[in-house]
């Protein structure tokens, strides 16, 4: 995945053969990875990687987009630049010395050279990863939650020598969650559902549709690794499902769209797919509300399952009924919401304004990969974001209650892309009208 043109020009700088440089960089850049996920893991976490990859993208950004840039980097690695030395140990703290020699024994060249690929990937990895950050919008949660997704895979890239230096990862990786399965496959996306309220039976939402997403980020093959996280954490929504639980507590959410500077939607070809499938719920249809003003909704949709079940008295309020928002989109890994979701936003927000009596939940909800715990918190970021758009539009904070619960309570199977669309979603309850 090294391109040629890299290859030779690191050969030529470091008087090595080409296919050693090339062996060597490509261990090197899943190794500077495995570093980041691991340090994730630890202490600081995934904030302290975030920043890394802000300063790094400000740095060395520029260089990333051509094989001349990045040779352009390896001018300051060779003489030892702190920069480069710095970055290595911020990343691997005490181990970063120790990371020369089994590279160089693996690729078959010095040490020395060694050292200066492992500089070259300690400035371009985190930089490639703070374009990705800039790119999506992503906040420390997410961007945490997408490299956790990664460990398999990037483990599995490693010589094993050099995977048994980084033995604490296998570790930290195991506290955070099992990663991704299929390593060879697709990547899921790490968002969650609400743990605390009661547990449910859920009837399934029709799938959306398959998971596969451009991986368009460059040249180097850190650029592949890269392009998985953008497959870790895709929000995506599902028709609108009434569901019945059996209780847990009361307690009130759902990643990733490609890097690809051409797509502006903002929608990977999982939400494309999901968004296509809105057809499914009817043509549009105008609902009247007890103000007697209107709104404009699928007529299968949530709003209308909603309406209904405000307007019927002999349904009481309880802890179990759940609608799922089936028209909401978020960008990639992120907690904003995409410029479709609009419609939906205003008819809650008009429904709401109609039944000035009404109160609801919203719980955020992701699929099971990734790590658990990322997934919540991500997950509640993006029902608090309903809320807080629901506030803008003039329903009073008191009225509305939101909280995220990871990957519990799932709608379908996690063990198909389909089944993972309809798990990341936000749903709503109402706890009074």
């Amino acid at each position: 995945m090294i391109t040629p043109d890299l290859a030779s020009g690191l050969a030529g700088r470091l008087g090595e053969n080409q296919g050693g440089v090339s062996k060597g960089l490509s261990a090197a850049l899943p190794l500077v990875l495995a570093g980041l996920i691991q340090k994730v893991g630890n202490g600081d976490g995934a904030q302290s990687v975030f920043s890394m990859a802000q300063t790094a993208f400000q740095q060395h950004g520029s260089s990333l987009g051509s094989s001349k840039g990045l040779l352009g980097l390896l001018s300051g690695t060779n003489t030892g630049s702190p920069q480069a030395g710095n970055m290595l140990t911020s990343i691997f703290g005490g181990q970063a010395s120790n990371l020369a020699t089994p590279l160089s024994s693996h690729a078959g060249i010095s040490s020395g050279s060694a050292s200066s690929l492992l500089s070259l990937a300690g400035m371009a990895v985190p930089a490639l990863l703070g374009r990705h950050v800039k790119q999506n919008n992503l906040n420390a949660s997410s961007m945490g939650s997408m490299l956790i997704g990664l460990k398999d895979q990037v483990m599995a890239m490693l010589p094993g020598g050099l995977g048994a230096l980084l033995g604490g990862l296998g570790a930290a990786a195991s506290r955070m969650g099992s990663a991704a399965a299929g390593a060879a496959g697709t990547l899921g996306s790490a968002m969650t559902n609400p743990g605390g309220d009661p547990r449910r039976q859920i009837t399934p939402a029709p799938a959306g549709g398959g998971t596969r997403w451009p991986l368009i980020l460059g040249a180097l093959a850190v650029l592949a690794l890269l392009f998985f996280f953008t497959r870790s954490c895709n929000k995506t929504t599902t028709n609108p499902t009434t569901t019945q639980t059996t209780p847990m507590a009361d307690t009130t959410k759902g990643m990733p769209k490609p890097v690809a500077p051409a797509v502006s939607t903002g929608l990977d070809s999982a939400s494309a797919a999901l968004k296509a499938g809105w057809a499914k719920l009817g043509a549009m249809t105008a609902i009247k509300l007890r103000d007697g003003s209107t709104i404009n909704a699928p007529a299968n949709g949530v709003e209308s399952k909603l309406v209904a079940y405000i307007n019927d008295k002999s349904r009481p309020v309880d802890k179990t009924t759940w609608f799922s928002l089936d028209r909401l989109l978020f960008k990639t890994a992120s907690s904003e919401l995409l410029p479709d979701s609009q419609e939906q936003l205003d008819n809650l927000a008009a429904i709401l304004k109609a039944y000035p009596a009404v109160k609801l939940k919203l719980g955020g909800y992701t699929d099971s990969r990734g790590d658990a715990a990322l997934n919540r918190r991500l997950s509640g970021e993006r029902a608090k974001t309903v809320l807080n758009r629901l506030v803008a539009a003039g329903i009073a904070a008191n009225r509305l209650a939101s909280e995220g619960y990871g990957p519990e309570h799932p709608v379908a199977s996690n063990n198909t892309p389909e089944g993972r669309q309809q798990n990341r979603r936000v749903d709503v309850r109402v706890t009074a009208k």
